[in-house]
């Protein structure tokens, strides 16, 4: 049977996504729940790590294997379980090992041989990256000035989805011409300059939705923001509409396709990497490969010599 400790009713998901409840109380979703808040991760990771902890522990006990007594031999019985059964993408699968590792060391308190459990390999492919007139064009086919105001912040401030949906009207500030972005992902908070353009489309939708006070982009429940699924269902319907089924249209395409542009347009490494608040250099130096008008060239061409054909 599972160890319990703490007298927390949990819920947990069987593998149809049906809710059961656990034979006895338990306390790991709650060390979880702790050791996530304690480190500061971020709320989607938060989220994210919550749930894998559910399917772990739903795993442990369907198999009526004590989560804190597990084996090596059995964890890496559960990874093959999330390939073989789930037939999770190996970036899932890494997520999961990630999070393994997490409990293993925050809740268990127990040391893990990474080499007994080790990532999997990825295939990584360049990511989508639009042109200027297909940018313009994308926005300018969103349905509202809701969806135009927040895809326009996306590509002109070179943002991340998480950054846009948790802005506060407080943070815009139309006398400075600058984007306070507070809730990044590695915690460093940033100023972006706001482009007059992507003003002009803010101040039409803040005017007509009421003026929001506290988030810029309210949710449905009070006191709360918009979902990020929101935006990526806009997203995925505006794309089709458009009939790019073709293209692998993300909210973080903006993102890369503003840093991109900005390569193109002549602007210094360094700005690039402060203005997408990178922490590494080399997160940033990946516009480098993606421009098609400045950067790498084939230097076949600039050979004396012609290919007779």
């Amino acid at each position: 049977m599972l160890k319990t400790s703490l007298p927390v009713k949990v819920f947990l998901w069987n593998f149809n996504q049906e809710a059961i409840a656990m034979p006895e109380t338990i306390n790991y979703l709650e060390k979880v729940d702790a050791m996530v808040g304690l480190r500061g991760l971020t709320k989607g990771t938060h989220t994210y790590y919550l749930s894998m902890c559910r399917r772990y522990l739903t795993w442990c006990n369907t198999m009526s294997i004590d989560p804190g007594e597990i084996s090596y031999e059995q964890v890496q019985q559960y990874v093959f379980h999330l390939i073989r059964d789930v037939k999770y993408a190996p970036k899932t699968v890494n997520s999961n090992i990630s999070f393994i590792r997490f409990f293993f060391l925050y809740v268990l308190h127990r040391p893990i041989d990474r080499y007994w459990l080790p990532y999997q390999r990825v295939d990584r492919r360049p990511p989508e990256i639009l042109s200027e007139k297909e940018v313009f064009q994308f926005i300018n086919a969103l349905p509202n000035l809701k969806d135009k105001a927040i895809i326009t912040l996306l590509y002109s401030c070179g943002l991340r989805i998480s950054e846009v949906v948790s802005l506060q009207y407080k943070d815009i500030s139309r006398e400075r011409m600058m984007v306070y972005i507070e809730h990044t992902k590695n915690h460093s908070a940033r100023y972006v300059p706001l482009s007059e353009k992507a003003l002009n489309v803010l101040t039409e939708y803040w005017r007509a939705w009421g003026k929001p006070k506290e988030w810029l982009f309210p949710g449905k429940k009070p006191d709360t923001h918009l979902s990020t699924n929101s935006v990526f269902s806009v997203i995925k319907d505006t794309r089709d509409r458009l009939g790019w089924q073709n293209k692998r249209i993300t909210s973080h395409t903006f993102r890369h396709c503003m840093g991109t542009h900005m390569y193109e347009a002549g602007y210094d490494l360094r700005y690039i990497q402060t203005f997408m608040g990178h922490k590494s250099i080399n997160s940033t130096t990946i516009y480098v490969t993606l421009t098609g008008k400045r950067g790498y060239k084939n230097l076949m061409d600039s050979m004396d010599g012609e290919i007779e054909v």
